[in-house]
């Protein structure tokens, strides 16, 4: 009979404890507010019109590379499982893990956000500032009369949130797919295998230009939202899984990968060697 611990272990019970208090930490994050830092009104790299129709909203945003992920690895997981009596152990691992890298990633992203505190591209069209205002002095917002929700969300502007979360999901599934695919072993059509599941990539990429487009970020806030995506998802990853080159990078480290002995081929070897001195 398995002791409590083991079992919270074989299970992951402390991976999806922290999966959802990483959750709540980003909901309540995302209604900060943020550092108002000063501004010039004539800066002309926050001038930019005001879109009030984006081309990828928020929410379509993490549906896209968040929710339907987490769907579609519930599927591929319970399928590619390295055995059928592993499959639980394999979806639960390959889920939590990436759902904590989605909102550490999340929290991570709405932390610099409210600390920069930096101006969005359109800040000035939100900010509608009053006429009797300088224009080439540092001001505040006090001299601005639009809506004040509108005009803190247009200083969140460092890291973008689009591109960290189309990044950090996208990197991960990839990672996931190419590791379950054995996409670089030595035999086999590899250009394929690489191809096939190189193209979520493309969405990320899509939506952190789309934010350029539609002048809500500037292109430095989308290249350390994307590169903040892609170091958090290659991480987690990793902390769970084997190299995508090695020969066993269909199976993750709780099941016995890399190094694991023949009889314990499905077995973590620090688990195997702490069993034998027991």
């Amino acid at each position: 009979m398995l002791s409590s611990s083991s079992t919270l272990k074989q299970y992951h019970v402390i991976e999806w404890i922290t999966a959802f208090t990483l959750i709540f930490l980003w909901y309540v994050s995302e209604s900060a507010a943020p550092f108002t830092r000063e501004f010039i009104i004539s800066d002309p790299t926050i001038n930019h019109s005001h879109v009030t129709v984006e081309r990828v909203s928020s929410e379509a945003c993490i549906l896209y590379t968040i929710i339907i992920p987490f769907f579609v690895l519930i599927g591929l997981s319970a399928i590619m499982a390295p055995r059928p009596q592993d499959r639980l152990k394999f979806m639960s691992i390959t889920l939590s893990t990436f759902l904590v890298a989605a909102f550490f990633n999340g929290f991570i992203t709405n932390f610099l956000k409210i600390y920069m505190g930096r101006h969005r591209p359109d800040f000035i069209a939100r900010c509608e500032p009053s006429k009797r205002a300088p224009i080439d002095k540092y001001v505040t917002i006090e001299v601005c009369t639009g809506d004040m929700d509108t005009i803190l969300e247009g200083m969140k502007s460092t890291p973008s949130g689009h591109s960290s979360t189309a990044f950090v999901g996208m990197t991960f599934f990839c990672l996931w797919v190419y590791g379950q695919i054995n996409a670089y072993k030595t035999y086999g059509s590899k250009a394929s295998k690489l191809l096939l599941a190189f193209f979520p990539l493309l969405l990320a990429i899509y939506i952190a230009l789309s934010r350029t487009e539609d002048y809500r970020h500037h292109f430095v806030d989308i290249v350390l939202g994307s590169l903040l995506g892609m170091t958090i998802a290659y991480y987690f990853y990793r902390r769970e899984f084997p190299r995508t080159t090695s020969k066993t990078s269909h199976i993750p480290y709780c099941l016995g990968s890399e190094g694991a002995d023949d009889d314990h081929h499905y077995d973590r070897v620090d688990d195997v060697q702490l069993e034998n001195q027991v």
